[in-house]
C-alpha cells in the first residue's frame, strides 16, 4: 500500500491493510506500524535519533506486512489543493513518521486551530485596563478576555466572592456563576453590576473554556483611594475684586435649583468691599439656603489659623459626605498673597481626591469666581504656607422654600 500526502493527511485514512481480510470482506485499515525505514538519504544523520531525511523511494517495514510494504506515492507535494492536515492525524502516526516534529502550543498553525484565552482582566469605562477599584452599590465592573479562536466558544465564569453580589442582563447570578456564556469573538467584555456589597478587600473572577478546560484568574482590589465630584459647570465671574460671596452662591442657587433675584445688586454692592467669612453665613441664609457648618467650637464655625491637622480627618468626611449627599460645598480660604492682606476667598469643591480612611486628600479641585483663574483652581492643603482654609461649608436648599415652589 501507499501513503498518501504525508504532509496533508487526515485519521484513519492510510488505506486499507491488504493483509487483514475483514470475514464479511474488506480489510481492515492501515495502523502504520513501522518498524524501520530503508532507502534513506544516509549522507545525512539528525543528531536527535541518528535516523536519515526520507527520500521519494523510501519505503518502511510492518511487522504485517513484511519488508518494504509501505511506499512513498506523494511526498509532499501534490497536484491538487486540499485541506487535510498533518495536526488532524493520529499523534501516534505523527510520533513514527515524523519523530522530530513538535506540535507545540507556541507552534503559530496550532494557534489558529486551538481556541485559548490569552487574558483575562477587569477594565474601565474607557477599556483601560485597571487592578483595583472603590466598589460601591450598582457599580458595573467590566470583565474583558482576549485570546485565539474564541468566536462562539462557551465559558463559564465563577465569581467566589461572599461579600458581593452581582447581575448580568439583569438576571442575579445563581450560585455565584455566570453559565455557558458564548463569546462574541476574540475580545470580549462581560457587564456585571454589583447588586449586593459589604465591605471587600478584592473581586475574583474564575473563567473556564469549557472545549479546553482552560482556566484563567482575574482579580480586581479595592483601591484605598476614591475620588468625590460634583458637576457645576456654570461659570458665573465676579464684577469687582470682593464679591466673591454673592458670585459663589448664585452658583450654588442655580445648582441646586433656584436663584437670587437680587444676585446682581448683590455683586454691585460687594464687588469693591467685600463680605466677611463670618457674615457670609448670614448673607448664605437670607438669600434662600439651609447652611451647615464644619465647626471647631459648637458655635464658631472660624478657624483663625486654618484647619488644624487635628481636624483634618473630620474635615474631609464631612466634604466628601456632604458632596454625595447632594450639597455644593463653600470654602473660605487664602493663599498667600491673600493672607499678607487680611484677605479671604470663597469658593465651591467640584472634586476631591481622598483616602477611603479620610486620613488625608490628594487635591481639593474648585470653581474660582476670579475671571482670571479661568473659573478654576486647586488646593493641596488645608493649612500650608501656600493656603488656609478657614471655613467650610455645606449648602442645601431651604425646606420651607422646596414647600412653597411645589405649592404653586
Amino acid at each position: 500500500m501507499g501513503i498518501y500526502d504525508i504532509f496533508f493527511f487526515e485519521k484513519n485514512t492510510f488505506g486499507l491493510c491488504q493483509m487483514q481480510p475483514l470475514p464479511g470482506g474488506g480489510y481492515k485499515p492501515c495502523q502504520a506500524m513501522v518498524t524501520q525505514w530503508s532507502g534513506a538519504y544516509e549522507n545525512v544523520t539528525y543528531e536527535e535519533n541518528n535516523g536519515h531525511p526520507l527520500l521519494e523511494d523510501s519505503k518502511a517495514t510492518c511487522p504485517i506486512g513484511g519488508k518494504d510494504c509501505i511506499s512513498i506515492i506523494n511526498h509532499g507535494q501534490v497536484a491538487e489543493i486540499t485541506e487535510q492536515n498533518i495536526r488532524n492525524a493520529r499523534q501516534e502516526v505523527i510520533n513514527i513518521l515524523f519523530p522530530l516534529m513538535q506540535l507545540e502550543e507556541n507552534d503559530n498553525f496550532v494557534k489558529t486551530r486551538t481556541p485559548c484565552i490569552k487574558k483575562a482582566y477587569f477594565t474601565d469605562e474607557r477599556g483601560k485596563r485597571i487592578s483595583e477599584k472603590n466598589f460601591r452599590l450598582n457599580d458595573s465592573l467590566c470583565l474583558e478576555m482576549t485570546g485565539n479562536y474564541l468566536k462562539d466558544e462557551v465559558v463559564n465564569i465563577e465569581l467566589p466572592n461572599d461579600t458581593v453580589d452581582f447581575q448580568h442582563d439583569e438576571k442575579i447570578l445563581e450560585e455565584k456563576i455566570l453559565r455557558d456564556y458564548k463569546l462574541k469573538a476574540d475580545r470580549d467584555k462581560i457587564i456585571l453590576k454589583i447588586v449586593r456589597l459589604q465591605p471587600t478587600a478584592v473581586v475574583t473572577a474564575i473563567i473556564t473554556l469549557k472545549s479546553t478546560n482552560q482556566q484563567l484568574t482575574a482579580e480586581l482590589k479595592q483601591s484605598e483611594w476614591d475620588t468625590e465630584t460634583m458637576d457645576l459647570p456654570q461659570r458665573i465671574f465676579q464684577r469687582g475684586e470682593y464679591d466673591c460671596v454673592p458670585t459663589m452662591a448664585q452658583i450654588a442657587a442655580n445648582y441646586l435649583g433656584f436663584s437670587n433675584p437680587n444676585f446682581r445688586e448683590d455683586q454691585d454692592k460687594r464687588k469693591d468691599s467685600g463680605l466677611s467669612a463670618l457674615n457670609s453665613i448670614g448673607y448664605l441664609t437670607t438669600i434662600g439656603f439651609d447652611v451647615k457648618a464644619f465647626l471647631d467650637n459648637p458655635n464658631d464655625p472660624y478657624f483663625a489659623k486654618g484647619i488644624p491637622d487635628k481636624k483634618k480627618k473630620e474635615a474631609i468626611q464631612f466634604i466628601v459626605e456632604s458632596l454625595q449627599n447632594n450639597k455644593p460645598v463653600y470654602l473660605c480660604f487664602a493663599d498667600e498673597e491673600m493672607q499678607e492682606k487680611g484677605m479671604g476667598h470663597a469658593i465651591l469643591v467640584t472634586a476631591i481626591r481622598y483616602k477611603l480612611d479620610f486620613s488625608t486628600f490628594g487635591y481639593i479641585e474648585f470653581r474660582d469666581p476670579r475671571r482670571d483663574k479661568n473659573g478654576e483652581g486647586v488646593l493641596s492643603s488645608f493649612n500650608s504656607s501656600q493656603s488656609k482654609v478657614y471655613i467650610i461649608l455645606a449648602l442645601s436648599r431651604k425646606t420651607n422654600d422646596l414647600n412653597n415652589t411645589s405649592e404653586k
